[in-house]
């Protein structure tokens, strides 16, 4: 047997590839029922001090804009007074940097490899792809059958998409590698411990899988919603597990759940998910470091496909968007509706508020955001208003991207709606192709994490599987 490269440890990838050629979309279902998350730094270390309290800062902006304060069981109508500010009460966050709108201009707005963009111009880049496997061929993403997932190490450019064990063999465990730099998909087979075959991540699936990547301890994690361990990948493959305990999140049958981690604190954070007795209510938290699963806070509005995103600067979870279940007046009945807010949730305290979403968010889902933790600023993208699943054009996509600011509450425009594609009919269907050379994932909801001063959004192009973009923040020249 050929040996195989190193995982993460040095970083190091043969050269001289075997390449190969397009197609066979339909093959990626090897993968067989994987699932969605991201996991933060944690395990025991040794000599990892523990995290610092969370800032007890209040949660409204200096004008007074967060309109609703919610209460945890019970519901009350205190507003919350003061200002939001970062740890260690010197001021306010550090300005975001300057950004001008950028415009979508055709072929203009994605340069060819190479170009540079104009001052102030934000440019989203697809990067580009090729699967080296001899089973799967192709130039798209292995993702969590059920949704996105990744882990990134930003030393090595290299990103962990999918967690999945062998058709055949089941005692066979591997992880999809993405090698930015090379430009490299491949497969590495595990070693030591990984998860079971018969791990139940939800629904008795392997579904709703959470990857993330740990810095200090140079491994990948990957975890379940009701997985009974954890899973650290080290640099040369090797798989070792750690227990969980706890109640978990929620009865099997939940799924599309959302997730978030919190580095400085090793933990998972997750509000929102979809089942079919009550959505998301509450707010979760696995400590990484003791494998416990507990429930902070409780009496949240029930949601899901919403977007979550954390700030460690102020300790705030911000949840953007989604649907929620309200009752209807007139009858018994459970009734979905857009969110139309951002929910802001102090983890340490407890407290709870809203802000409103400007109007031409306020009625999507499926919005892929993240935060920059030393500006503290929020970025927000594209989202969906589905009305139809069977006659796409009905519905809004959306492909722009905004700028939410933490600590004053004001939102920016940093990139309007641009092109789609275009829209194939099949019988009686009509489904969205989607321009692949930009973000457009329809009404599937990408992923995105803020590496350093870009963006990284990954998400499921209709009509040609998963994509990878990036988005310089400091465009350089």
């Amino acid at each position: 047997m050929t040996a195989q490269p190193p995982l993460v440890s040095k970083w190091t990838l043969p050269h001289g590839l075997s390449r190969f050629g397009e197609g066979r979309r339909g093959a990626r279902l090897i993968l067989g029922a994987l699932g969605i998350l991201l996991a933060s730094c944690g395990g025991e270390t040794p000599g990892r001090p523990g995290p610092p309290p969370a800032a007890e800062d209040s949660l409204a902006f200096p004008d007074g804009s967060v309109s609703d304060v919610i209460a945890p069981d019970p519901p009350t109508d205190t507003t919350v007074a003061g200002e939001v500010k970062q740890p260690g009460g010197e001021g306010d966050a550090p300005p975001a940097p300057a950004l001008d709108a950028a415009r979508w201009d055709g072929d203009a707005a994605h340069p060819a490899d190479g170009e540079t963009a104009a001052p102030g111009e934000l440019i989203w880049r697809r990067v580009p792809v090729e699967i080296d496997d001899p089973v799967v061929t192709g130039n798209s993403l292995m993702t969590p059958i059920d949704g996105v997932s990744f882990g990134y190490n930003p030393a090595a450019r290299l990103f962990l998409t999918a967690f999945q064990h062998d058709l055949d063999d089941p005692t066979i465990a591997s992880v999809w590698l993405f090698d930015e730099t090379m430009e490299r998909h491949y497969k590495r087979r595990l070693t030591g411990e990984p998860l079971p075959f018969e791990t139940n991540f939800c629904n008795g699936e392997t579904w709703c899988q959470f990857i993330h990547y740990c810095e200090e301890s140079d491994e990948f994690v990957v975890l379940g919603p009701r997985a009974e361990e954890v899973m650290w990948v080290d640099g040369e493959g090797h798989a070792r597990t750690t227990p969980i305990s706890g109640d978990p999140l929620a009865p099997n049958g939940a799924i599309a759940y959302s997730f978030v981690f919190d580095w400085d604190s090793r933990r998972v954070l997750v509000y929102g998910y979809l089942a079919p007795w009550q959505n998301g209510n509450a707010l979760y938290s696995l400590d990484l470091a003791t494998g416990e699963w507990s429930k902070p806070v409780e009496g949240l509005p029930e949601v899901f496909d919403n977007c979550l995103a954390y700030d460690p600067q102020s300790g705030t979870l911000l949840s953007f968007g989604g649907t929620v279940s309200v009752p209807d007046p007139e009858s018994a009945e459970i009734l979905s509706a857009p969110s139309a807010v951002v929910t802001i949730i102090k983890v340490a305290s407890g407290e709870v508020a809203s802000s409103p979403l400007p109007e031409p968010l306020a009625a999507r889902h499926s919005m892929s955001c993240a935060v920059h933790s030393v500006t503290g600023e929020a970025y927000v993208f594209g989202g969906a208003v589905v009305r139809s699943n069977i006659i796409e054009s009905e519905n809004d996509y959306h492909n722009d991207l905004w700028a939410f600011n933490t600590a004053t509450g004001e939102w920016r425009e940093l990139l309007p709606d641009g092109p789609l594609g275009y829209f194939e009919e099949y019988g009686e269907h009509e489904f969205l192709v989607g321009d692949l050379e930009r973000p457009n994932f329809g009404k599937n909801k990408g992923r995105m994490m803020v590496d350093s001063d870009r963006l990284l959004l990954m998400g499921n192009v209709p009509g040609s599987a998963t994509q990878l973009y990036s988005m310089e923040l400091v465009p350089k020249h």
